[in-house]
């Protein structure tokens, strides 16, 4: 079934359930539960790669005070139901097993078009996030980190969650001591721990979607099976005239965009991108080593947003590869831009294999630096398939005049494959229609830069240094300096 046979227009959305379930019981003996669908104006909800948990905010025109005679006291909780139509969606509600927590009311007042009626924002998030603020982890673990992962997401000293866990498997055999950290404190150290048993990777993420939790490598989301390229689950093209009424392009077309920083060569080198250097310290034997990372010998070694089929290419850096200035070096032999020194001591736990640190960190800061190289905004119309971690297909065309006859071509570094980094979604009771905001990155670009030594040119001048007194001096010499009279 095509998208055109289910929609009957672009951003229309099935609001199945939204309704507020208190902390007291009614007369049946069961929590007392009020419908706010008919007063709700807007609803967002946002899932991001780089965060533990969903939240949301409703925004409600209240002309029942539900707030205070149910009352709304920041115990109770949300069941959110919605979809586009004949998508699977968003579904928080108590037949699902899971619900939203209220948190938080803000920005009570009077309703403009209404004396009798207030309206406020009610803010939610996932239970999880709860349990994060009740208790902390101090405990060791050992063996592969996924184990740790999930105990800390499952024990009910912990997290106390019962949602859905994808997790790509690690090769550390590991013994780690989490010092009375907060469970998404001691999931994101972690994190920060893990190789990918099929991914030259380093680094993991551990965020939510409607699907449930997530712990993989960036790596991971690019590629399948560590074999090849992950193929998009969307397209979505830039239409400089109207995409017409067409459902299918409509659902396939950006209503608006926006490129964040396609440049910022300054900010990479200083964050480490392209160079680095490590130093660790073994306490035990009393050695200093050095590590030193390179963008571009080891750009190959990695899958990037733009691999296909497991193409492992050199050509898609999001910097060319040109001598910088007159160094006849590349931004990639300056290891000092960016240093660090660890402390690590060996020999303590034998039975144990440690993550080391030259393994994960400089890696780790090249990949989530160049995954924010490059960061696109778009609106969309809602597709509730779409989920933070999908990989899209954007297309942009050059924005230059096309003659009779002439194809319009595609901008060659800003179009092609991006990760979803983040989705908000908005359903608007004013508008009747569910848009989505999307962030996305890539870390390469579709048509890689072409790699030229061009000759440094410049009229150059000799080096000079000057003492500024000898300077004062010839001035001086220069100047008449007639005697102040004071009569």
């Amino acid at each position: 079934m095509s998208i055109h046979d289910r929609l009957e227009k672009a951003g229309d959305y099935n609001l199945e359930t939204c309704e507020i379930v208190s902390y007291r019981l009614a007369e049946n003996n069961l929590p007392r539960t009020v419908d706010i669908k008919l007063i709700t104006g807007s609803i967002e909800l946002t899932e991001n790669i780089f965060d533990s948990c969903m939240i949301g905010k409703l925004q409600v025109y209240d002309s029942q005070d539900v707030r205070t005679i149910l009352p709304i006291t920041g115990m109770d909780k949300l069941n959110l139901k919605f979809e586009t139509p004949g998508m699977n969606g968003v579904n928080f509600t108590e037949d699902s097993g899971k619900q939203f927590h209220i948190y938080k009311i803000e920005q009570v007042n009077q309703d403009p078009n209404n004396q009798r009626s207030q309206g406020y924002d009610i803010y939610f998030t996932s239970k999880e996030f709860y349990y994060n603020f009740l208790t902390k982890v101090s405990r060791a673990y050992t063996g592969p980190i996924e184990v740790a992962i999930e105990d800390i997401l499952r024990n009910k000293r912990y997290l106390n969650s019962t949602r859905s866990l994808t997790y790509e498997p690690t090769k550390t055999n590991a013994k780690y001591v989490i010092p009375s950290l907060r469970p998404f404190d001691a999931i994101k150290f972690l994190s920060t721990q893990s190789i990918s048993q099929k991914y030259n990777n380093a680094g993991y993420v551990f965020y939510e979607t409607p699907a449930g939790y997530f712990f993989r490598s960036l790596e991971s989301m690019y590629a399948m099976n560590g074999t090849v390229g992950r193929p998009h689950k969307f397209e979505y093209f830039y239409q400089i005239s109207n995409a017409g009424t067409d459902v299918q392009k409509e659902m396939h077309s950006v209503i608006k965009y926006h490129l964040g920083k396609p440049v910022n060569t300054l900010e990479n080198m200083d964050s480490g991108m392209y160079a680095n250097k490590l130093t660790v310290h073994d306490a035990f034997n009393k050695t200093l080593k050095t590590h030193t990372f390179d963008y571009y010998k080891t750009f190959g070694d990695y899958f990037h947003a733009e691999t296909e089929a497991g193409n492992k290419t050199y050509v898609k850096q999001v910097l060319p590869y040109v001598p910088f200035d007159d160094t006849d070096k590349d931004v990639s032999q300056f290891a000092d831009s960016k240093t660090m020194v660890v402390t690590e001591t060996s020999k303590v736990h034998n039975r144990y294999e440690f993550t080391p640190t030259k393994d994960t960190l400089p890696i780790m800061i090249s990949q989530r630096q160049s995954l924010f190289n490059n960061i696109l905004s778009l609106q969309v119309h809602g597709n509730s398939l779409l989920g933070a971690g999908d990989m899209i297909s954007f297309d942009l065309p050059l924005m230059r005049p096309v003659g009779d006859g002439e194809k319009q071509q595609s901008n060659p570094y800003i179009s092609g494959r991006y990760l979803i980094t983040s989705i908000k979604h908005t359903i608007s009771a004013d508008t009747g229609k569910y848009q989505m905001s999307l962030k996305c990155s890539k870390d390469a670009v579709k048509e890689g830069y072409i790699a030229e030594t061009v000759p440094y040119q410049s009229k150059k001048e000799e080096p000079n240094a000057y003492d500024i007194y000898e300077e004062d001096e010839r001035m001086l010499g220069n100047v008449t300096v007639n005697p102040v009279d004071y009569t």
